[in-house]
């Protein structure tokens, strides 16, 4: 953009001059003048104004967590090239392979195209994609699901007839949420909430959030204003309404032992209202910037990208015997695990789920510990005792170990610490489970 080419064909020559100014004389390829030399480019078509539809080709395409994830790096990348975010502009979403790969791989993936800027890949775990794909085809049955995990191995989920009330506020939850899982799904594209664009959808997804809040406050007073069997019967209604998009999921491992955990969609209403306020907050963060906040932009970015999670959404989910499991932690952006509060290793339970459901377990434990933390107060201690050539780490409950393997792996790439040796020690109430230091067997393999 700094040179003022003409419209039409160019190519650049890189030519050698002596210090003096001199040219030096280059040795040609082959006699023949037409023939491209060594020393200069390919040619290229310089348009000085306007655009061009073609796409560009691309080499690598780029994992990201969601197309809001993607369009909000993409977005960033062109405020800090001086230009216009506006121009990023979605041009298409579908399944990679149209959704339907015969792979044994646990994976799907999700390809979303932004024009010139290039196309993003998302993947999906297929267990999770085909729960949720399952709960947005059935918006008139918003709670009552369960699925087994025998052995590892994650069976699809099943419907639990609940009883739910008979009311216009009912009514009006379900049309709301009726409306809004249309747009989620885009009919025969079989969409998830990683697809969706919130921005384009915040209307339908505050009126779903209200419905359901309109909802849950009429069976409360519902449940104050009635006495004895009727009162039992609204507060277990409101318990099967406070369970909307959880599965109850049972796992058995090979000692035949049951645990117990729930997977909250992200199509719950809690959940879905944060994500579009997270959108909603990044829009005006990037147009803030836009409006000349540039230096601010390494910051905006670890936040909206990494450092903002929904945290206890929502903050208890009931399952049928009127138990309230608690939150553990976020499976990923999109989907939270809950857990009974008798629960001993909870870490381990996280690590046992992402397993059966081909996730990586997540390399952050809530939203302060993580591998970098770790790693970071290690290198203290380190720089206190640069005496030390062999780390002791004693780790309890680790689950598949993947924060300390994260946290190794950040030591490893500094110099300093290339050569320390480590003697580290996992301890677990259950010691004799698959998944204990899965993540750091791994990476010694």
């Amino acid at each position: 953009n700094k040179i003022e080419f003409e419209e039409g064909w160019h190519f650049i020559r890189v030519l050698p001059w002596t210090v003096d100014g001199d040219p030096i004389p280059l040795e040609t390829d082959d006699g023949s003048e037409s023939s491209k030399q060594s020393y200069e480019s390919e040619p290229f078509y310089v348009l000085p104004s306007g655009s061009i539809e073609e796409e560009p080709p691309q080499r690598a395409i780029p994992i990201e967590r969601s197309l809001e994830h993607a369009r909000f790096r993409l977005q960033l990348t062109a405020l800090g090239d001086e230009r216009d975010p506006d121009e990023i502009a979605l041009s298409g979403v579908s399944w990679a392979e149209g959704g339907r790969s015969k792979k044994a791989s646990r994976q799907e993936i999700l390809r979303a195209k932004f024009g010139r800027e290039g196309a993003v890949q998302i993947p999906l775990s297929r267990m999770l994609k085909t729960i949720e794909q399952r709960i947005l085809a059935e918006p008139k049955h918003p709670s009552g699901w369960r699925m087994q995990i025998n052995l590892d191995a994650a069976e699809p989920p099943a419907e639990v007839g609940l009883n739910l009330p008979s009311s216009a506020a009912m009514a009006s939850f379900v049309a709301a949420r009726e409306e809004f899982f249309d747009l989620v799904g885009q009919g025969k594209a079989e969409l998830t909430m990683q697809a969706l664009s919130f921005r384009d959808t915040e209307k339908e997804c505050l009126a779903y959030a209200e419905a359901y809040l309109d909802l849950v406050r009429n069976l409360i007073q519902q449940a104050e204003t009635t006495s004895s069997a009727e009162r039992q019967q609204h507060l277990q209604s409101l318990r099967n309404v406070l369970a909307v998009d959880s599965i109850h999921v049972i796992l058995t491992d090979f000692r035949g032992r049951h645990r117990e955990a729930v997977l909250v969609s992200p199509t719950h209403p809690l959940r879905a209202l944060w994500l579009s306020s997270w959108v909603a907050l990044g829009k005006d963060w990037i147009e803030k910037i836009k409006a000349g906040g540039k230096d601010h932009i390494p910051h905006v970015r670890l936040a909206l990208l990494d450092g903002l999670l929904p945290s206890a959404y929502p903050v208890g989910v009931p399952v049928e015997d009127g138990r309230i499991f608690t939150p553990v932690d976020n499976l990923n952006a999109f989907w939270a695990l809950h857990a009974p509060t008798t629960e001993e290793n909870s870490r381990g339970l996280m690590a046992e789920i992402c397993s059966a459901l081909g996730l990586a377990e997540p390399s952050a434990a809530g939203a302060d510990i993580s591998g970098k933390m770790i790693a970071d107060k290690i290198e203290r201690y380190l720089s206190q005792h640069p005496y030390v050539r062999e780390l002791s780490l004693n780790v309890f409950n680790p689950g598949a170990g993947s924060v300390i393997a994260d946290a190794l792996l950040s030591l490893q790439q500094k110099r300093e610490h290339a050569d320390l040796r480590y003697d580290i020690r996992l301890f677990s109430s259950d010691p004799d489970s698959p998944v204990l230091g899965e993540s750091l067997e791994s990476m010694v393999r």
